[in-house]
């Protein structure tokens, strides 16, 4: 699936890897992820989108996004929007779709693979395009859920497709010993 000194891009959405994660229950040893993917290609970046507090409120997560920065990643964050539904309950709104979208056009010109983690299917036309240009596509996410999550239609248009869970031995983060 990889090809050594393949010129390769990561691009990771955040809430929708965390989510197909957890439905798994795999805890994501992001250290462990980015050695394992520098094992087998040239990574020219590594992408991770995220949604933060609105208003600059406190987030407990910025140590997680501050360790990724530090250890090489390139984290894109912005804010995420409340929203009242139908039924009362507040959802989150927000979408990195075209973010990633034009992150992946700008670096077009200089990569041979991407490998996206995410199953929004609204990403499914810029991998149609990509391909159009050659650049191979690996989409990981999960189906080994009730409910998969990721789009069909994306799985279906990538050049592969990678099941987080068949990856659990590499990427896991290990328990600390007591």
């Amino acid at each position: 699936m990889f090809f050594p000194n393949e010129r390769t891009a990561i691009f990771i959405d955040g809430r929708n890897t965390f989510s197909a994660a957890r439905s798994i229950s795999l805890h994501i040893d992001f250290a462990a992820l980015r050695t394992e993917i520098m094992k087998v290609c040239k990574l020219i970046t590594i992408n991770y989108y995220v949604f933060t507090q609105p208003n600059g409120e406190f987030d407990r997560s910025r140590g997680v996004y501050d360790w990724l920065e530090y250890n090489g990643f390139t984290v894109i964050q912005k804010e995420y929007r409340d929203y009242t539904d139908a039924s009362g309950q507040t959802r989150i709104r927000g979408s990195f779709a075209v973010d990633i979208t034009l992150d992946i056009v700008e670096l077009s010109n200089r990569i041979e693979h991407i490998v996206l983690f995410s199953g929004d299917g609204d990403l499914s036309p810029v991998v149609q395009s990509m391909k159009r240009k050659g650049i191979r596509f690996t989409v990981v996410s999960t189906l080994k859920t009730n409910n998969p999550s990721i789009s069909d239609n994306l799985r279906r248009v990538a050049d592969n497709f990678m099941d987080l869970d068949d990856m659990r031995d590499l990427i896991e983060k290990k328990s600390e010993p007591a």
